[in-house]
């Protein structure tokens, strides 16, 4: 006689669903993009909008993105070109990137970062891996080491990728 095997099927889904934030100065998600930054999770996006003026900010990562989320992606909104001014804005870097990983930089113009002693527009720390900087347009970086990308690893670990 034959016996039956119970079959356990066993599916994990992932709880989280990526959502898509809007940064501009009025009618949108956040007013502020580092507003935006810290309420991330892996697979959000952040969209910047061009309101016709610069966004007076220097931003940095709060959390990584992962392999089955997603990365955290800070981008333009689709069809507009954003600037991140540097003027008067304390800090040495535009976009500061420590120990995160799963994260994409795209369509973004990082510009006036200015009196610096090694600050940068984008600046990769630590033991990050599967960083990508896309089509960001970068200048007017100016001190004493100035630079428009730099990426120091102190984990023989971290990787990611630049275009």
């Amino acid at each position: 006689m034959r016996r039956a095997v119970p079959l356990l099927l066993v599916v994990l889904v992932s709880t989280a669903r990526a959502a898509t934030y809007t940064v501009a100065t009025a009618g949108s998600d956040f007013t502020s993009i580092q507003a935006a930054l810290n309420t991330t999770v892996a697979g959000d996006t952040v969209q910047v909008r061009d309101t016709g003026g610069p966004w007076f900010e220097k931003v940095a990562f709060s959390r990584s993105g992962n392999a089955v989320d997603g990365p955290i992606v800070l981008t333009a909104y689709p069809g507009e070109h954003p600037i991140l001014d540097g003027t008067g804005v304390p800090g040495d870097d535009m976009v500061h990137i420590e120990d995160r990983s799963w994260i994409t930089v795209s369509g973004l113009e990082l510009r006036n970062n200015l009196g610096l002693h090694g600050g940068s527009g984008i600046r990769v720390l630590g033991a990050g891996s599967h960083v990508t900087l896309r089509d960001n347009v970068i200048h007017y970086m100016r001190g004493a080491n100035a630079m428009a990308i730099t990426v120091f690893a102190t984990e023989p670990r971290a990787s990611g990728t630049l275009s």
